[in-house]
Formats: structure tokens, sequence, C-alpha cells
């Protein structure tokens, strides 16, 4: 349990950490993010480090932003949501991650739309962590493109556990997203005792 600045102790959602089926890795970063304990700008100069206020690299840089509002997330979120884009306005709205995850809502339709769904987060804020890194220490840009394809990648392994992937292929994600995620695209997996 964390303590508030009033001392009370507030409990840790840890359905939304260790809940999720997701490598342990990511466990790690969604564990440190929703605790507040990532590595950006605002905490490391509130552990006292120097940070070069001039350098652009990091500037304004707080959680909720590199994740949630600032243009390079924002533009992400907006591809993969484009089927759902009422969900976008629970990017804007949202003030931390813990609160988007708590928000986002339950997925349409049945099988592998419904699971991609549900990881949707978790694989965007995993590549928007990933690309912030590559930017930062190795001075790579990486495109919209490739960070779109980059989160399909990663949804496509995480769901590799479920039986019912392989009545799909990778292509579906990529060419076919926006049918998966409304539900439109579901192939005939029920016949085979698949849930």
């Amino acid at each position: 349990m964390e303590r508030s600045p009033d001392d009370v102790a507030i409990p840790f959602p840890s359905r939304l950490v260790w809940g999720v089926k997701v490598p342990s890795k990511c466990k790690m970063l969604f564990w440190c993010t929703l605790l507040n304990r990532i590595l950006t700008k605002d905490n490391l100069m509130h552990r006292g480090f120097q940070v070069d206020l001039a350098s652009s690299r990091l500037m304004d840089e707080s959680i909720s932003h590199v994740f949630l509002h600032c243009p390079l997330a924002l533009q992400l979120w907006h591809e993969l949501l484009h089927p759902r884009m009422h969900c976008f306005s629970l990017i804007l709205t949202a003030d931390s991650v813990e609160e988007l995850l708590i928000a986002w809502p339950k997925g349409r339709g049945l099988h592998l739309g419904k699971r991609l769904w549900s990881l949707l987060p978790y694989s965007v804020i995993w590549i928007l962590w990933r690309v912030r890194n590559e930017r930062i220490f190795r001075a790579r840009m990486v495109s919209m493109e490739r960070m779109v394809v980059e989160v399909k990648a990663t949804l496509w392994f995480w769901v590799g556990y479920w039986p019912g992937r392989r009545f799909y292929c990778f292509q579906d994600l990529l060419l076919r997203w926006f049918e998966l995620l409304n539900g439109l695209l579901v192939r005939n997996v029920m016949n085979v005792g698949i849930a």
C-alpha cells in the first residue's frame, strides 16, 4: 500500500497490473507507472537529480504526458482508436494511466477482437515507453506507421496463449483492424469448443 500525503493508506489496484495477461517485464512497467516510480523528468527532479532543463527531449515530461497527452501519444491513440473514436475522449480526459485503465470499456464482439481491445491500452503504453527510450537514449525516431504495427505485433504476441488465435493471422490485425475491434471479423471458433 502506498501512503497519501495525509498519511492515509491507498490500496494498490493490483488487478490492473497482476491480473492482466502480459509478460512480467510489462507488468513491472505498469506496477512502477501506477506507483508513479518510472524515471520521467519530473520523478528524476523530485529525487534530486540534476536534469538539463534546456533538453528538448525531456520538456514537461511526466507519466501522464508521456503515455496520454503528448502529441506523439495522442496521434498513436487516435490511429488505433479510429474504429471507436468515442473512446478517444477517455485519453483526453484521463489525468493518470490508472484512471484510464479503470475507465477502459469492455470489448465488444467475441473472441480475438475482445481480447485485443482489453489489452490495447497496455500495448500502446508499452510501445510508447520503448519509443520514448529509443528517442532519449539512442536518438532514434520511430515513424507513426511503425509504432502502429508494433502495437499490433505486441498484441498478437500477447494473445498467443489463446488457442483460438490459430483461426486468425497477423494480417487480420494489419488489414482488418477496425473489423476486429468492432466484432465484425469473427472466425468460426465455437465449433471446436474454444471460448
